[in-house]
């Protein structure tokens, strides 16, 4: 059965470069990454963005970040880390979606550019309007794109040409007071 179905695509905050030892999936969040995760979460529940499931990458950023999102939207999302969500090609992270079971109409994938960014071109790459052209031009940190469609299931959602509804990041955030 068709079934209006929303997918919420999150950049992990910004995270540390500090500590030269660390590896790439050990880099935490930084302040102003820990500020940006909360004021996003806080974004999201305002405006009723809470998934069923939330899909993130095993990295250390975007555990850090999906555990603040947690945390402040005090959702009953189920959170699952993803090995190959970590520096996913947009294909790789549009098959991770497909496998999502048709019963679950929300989703949220907290993962990492330039994947994330390029899946979330590709989704748009049918529309022509500011947001997109926001998008295009720079997916940041904390950055979240939501698209809509009406689908029977996630792989037809990713073939259906979804619509664009948001896209919305920090500095917007910081300039709004949510």
């Amino acid at each position: 059965m068709k079934t209006k179905r929303t997918l919420l695509l999150l950049r992990h905050a910004k995270s540390s470069w500090q500590n030269p030892n660390w590896s790439d999936s050990e880099r935490p969040l930084n302040q102003r990454g820990r500020r940006a995760a909360s004021d996003m979460a806080e974004f999201m529940r305002h405006h009723g963005l809470i998934p069923q499931l939330a899909l993130y990458s095993p990295a250390k950023r975007t555990t850090e970040t999906i555990n603040i999102w947690l945390q402040k939207t005090a959702s009953e999302t189920e959170p699952q880390a993803h090995n190959d969500l970590y520096l996913a090609t947009p294909t790789t992270i549009a098959k991770i979606i497909e496998e999502v079971p048709s019963s679950i109409r929300d989703i949220m994938i907290v993962g990492h550019n330039p994947g994330l960014e390029q899946l979330a071109q590709k989704l748009c790459s049918h529309q022509n309007h500011e947001m997109v052209t926001r998008l295009h031009n720079k997916y940041p940190t904390a950055g979240l794109a939501c698209f809509e469609a009406v689908a029977t299931d996630w792989r037809q959602f990713l073939q259906s040409m979804p619509s664009l509804t948001s896209f919305t990041t920090p500095s917007q955030l910081m300039v709004s007071n949510i």
